[in-house]
């Protein structure tokens, strides 16, 4: 808090992350790494997930769904993210990335309000 705006452009500067705002996430690290152990959960918990394609700048959500999917298998050797009305068993924890994606407008949200699609 003595210097915040340092701080907010630290590691965009460092070359870290980038811009205009971003790097929260490594402060916390760093934070944490000063006075404790930092233990990570595993990869296979998490995902980055889109409802629609007023979410973000990209023109096509199948695309952008299937490159998120390319990465996931990458890291952690999974295949799928989302088929069939559920996530895949090992994921624990899914982000719906920008503040436009709302997961209750999701075409596919009434699957997991009504029961008949799973996350686990």
């Amino acid at each position: 808090m003595k210097d915040i705006h340092h701080w907010q452009q630290f590691y965009i500067k460092n070359g870290q992350t980038t811009g205009p705002v971003n790097g929260e996430q490594y402060f916390v690290e760093d934070s944490v790494n000063e006075r404790l152990e930092l233990i990570t959960l595993p990869n296979e918990w998490f995902t980055r997930w889109v409802a629609d394609n007023k979410v973000i700048d990209f023109k096509n959500t199948r695309t952008w769904q299937y490159n998120m999917t390319e990465r996931y298998e990458e890291v952690t050797g999974n295949d799928w993210i989302y088929m069939g009305g559920e996530f895949h068993p090992d994921i624990k924890f899914v982000h719906f990335t920008n503040h436009r994606n709302k997961p209750h407008e999701w075409s596919d949200y009434e699957d997991f309000n009504n029961g008949s699609a799973r996350v686990r």
